[in-house]
C-alpha cells in the first residue's frame, strides 16, 4: 500500500496535469438513468458513504446505481443491495493492477454513465481513473496540495474540518441535494443463514443471548500501526472486565493478519477468567456484522470494525490517536472517544496522503486501559 502511494504521487501528479489538457467540462445531463460511485481504499470508508448512497437512490429511484472499488470491499458493498445494484471490482495487486484498470476502464466506459462521483479525497489514481472511463458528468473533491481537481467537471472543496460523513454527502450539492434530515448510517443487510452460522457458533461457546457480551478488536487490518492502541494495555483491560463482571464474556474479532495479536492477548488473560473469552473464527462481513450486532460494547481502535459496530446500532468505545475523531470518529451518538489531542496530533490526513513517520504514538499509548475501564463501567451499568 505504500508503494502504491509513492506511485500515485510521483506519477499520478504528472498524468493529471497531462489529461487536463484534454478535458473537457459538461453540463450536468438533464436525466440521470446510471450512477458510477467510486472509492477504493478503506471499508470503514464505504459504511461512511452509505447515507450519501441512500440519498441518491432517494432522488433517482429508476436509476441504476454501480459502484467500482477494490475487491477486498467486496462483501460490505453487497450489503448495500437495496440502494446499490452492481459492484466492479479491481485486485490491489501491484503488477495486475496496470491490466485490470485498464480492463475495467474499457468495460466501463462501455456501460455509458450519466453521472460519476469520486468520493476519494486524495488519490490521483481514483481521478485518473474517472477521466478516462469517460461520464457524462462528473464530481469529485478539490483537495489541497493533491493536484486532482482538474479532471472533473465539477468539484467542492474537501475542508478537512467537518466528519467524512459530512464531507461525503456534501458532493451531493453539486446535484442540488440537501442535507434534509440528520444523516444516518445505513445498517449492514445480514441474510438468515449468516445470522444461523454465528447463533450456532456463540450457542456451542454456552453464549445466551441475555449474556454481557462485549466485542474487542485489538488490530488495525492494513492502516497505518501506529494506531493499534497497545496489546498490553487490551490484556489489562481485559482482566478488570472479567474479573470485575461476572459471568461476562468477551469476544475478540479480528482478520487472519490479527491472529498473532488476538492470541497474544487470549494466552494472557488471568487462567481464573480464561474461560469467559471466545475467538471468533475467520467469519465473513456479513456475520462479522450480526456478531457485532450481539454485543453490548464494542471496543476499537480506528478502523473498519468499528464503523461497521457503529452502523449496526452497537455502543461503542473507540481509540484515536493518529487520526483525528473530530473526522472520523464513530457516527452515533451512542460512543465514547479516547482522545488525547497531542501537539503533534493528528499525523495522519488525507492533506498528507495518510503517511506518518512516527515511531512512537504516544497519543495512543497516552490512553490507559484504567480510565477505559472505568468508562465501560458506567456503560454497562446504565
Amino acid at each position: 500500500m505504500g508503494l502504491i502511494k509513492i506511485i500515485d504521487t510521483w506519477f499520478g501528479i504528472p498524468l493529471v496535469k497531462l489529461f487536463s489538457y484534454f478535458k473537457k467540462k459538461h453540463r450536468k445531463p438533464t436525466r440521470i438513468n446510471k450512477i458510477l460511485l467510486m472509492k477504493f481504499f478503506g471499508f470503514g470508508n464505504l459504511i461512511m458513504i452509505s447515507p450519501s448512497f441512500k440519498r441518491l437512490k432517494e432522488e433517482y429511484p429508476n436509476a441504476k446505481i454501480h459502484f467500482l472499488t477494490l475487491s477486498q470491499n467486496k462483501q460490505i458493498l453487497e450489503s448495500y443491495s437495496n440502494y446499490i445494484d452492481t459492484v466492479h471490482y479491481l485486485r490491489p495487486d501491484l503488477i495486475a493492477l496496470p491490466f485490470e484498470t485498464l480492463k475495467t476502464i474499457i468495460k466501463l466506459r462501455i456501460e455509458g454513465y450519466d453521472l460519476l462521483i469520486d468520493f476519494d479525497q486524495f488519490a490521483r489514481f481514483s481521478a485518473l481513473v474517472s477521466f478516462l472511463i469517460n461520464p457524462r458528468f462528473s464530481i469529485g473533491f478539490k483537495t489541497r496540495g493533491q493536484k486532482r481537481q482538474f479532471l472533473y467537471d465539477e468539484t467542492i472543496e474537501y475542508t478537512g474540518q467537518r466528519h467524512v460523513v459530512e464531507e461525503f454527502f456534501d458532493l451531493l450539492s453539486l446535484l442540488n441535494i440537501k442535507k434534509d434530515r440528520r444523516l444516518v448510517l445505513v445498517k449492514s443487510s445480514v441474510d438468515k443463514e449468516d445470522k444461523e452460522i454465528i447463533d450456532e457458533f456463540l450457542e456451542k461457546k454456552n453464549v445466551k443471548k441475555t449474556d454481557l457480551l462485549i466485542g474487542i478488536h485489538v488490530g488495525v487490518g492494513q492502516n497505518a500501526p501506529v494506531r493499534k492502541w497497545p496489546i498490553e494495555y487490551f490484556i489489562d483491560l481485559c482482566n478488570k472486565i472479567l474479573k470485575t463482571f461476572g459471568g461476562s464474556r468477551i469476544i475478540f474479532t479480528g482478520s487472519r493478519s490479527e491472529l498473532n495479536d488476538i492470541s497474544h492477548v487470549a494466552k494472557n488473560i488471568e487462567r481464573d477468567v480464561r474461560d469467559n473469552i471466545i475467538i471468533a473464527p475467520q467469519i465473513n462481513l456479513s456475520q462479522l456484522a450480526y456478531l457485532i450486532e450481539r454485543t453490548k460494547i464494542y471496543i476499537s481502535s480506528d478502523t473498519g470494525p468499528l464503523h461497521l459496530a457503529t452502523a449496526q446500532n452497537v455502543f461503542v468505545i473507540g481509540l484515536y490517536g493518529p487520526n483525528t475523531p473530530r473526522l472520523y470518529c464513530p457516527y452515533t451518538d451512542k460512543k465514547i472517544v479516547f482522545y488525547k489531542d497531542m501537539v503533534c496530533s493528528p499525523c495522519i490526513t488525507n492533506f498528507n496522503v495518510k503517511s506518518t513517520s512516527c515511531k512512537d504514538p504516544i497519543c495512543m499509548k497516552s490512553i490507559t486501559p484504567d480510565e477505559v475501564f472505568g468508562l465501560v463501567k458506567k456503560v454497562i451499568a446504565s
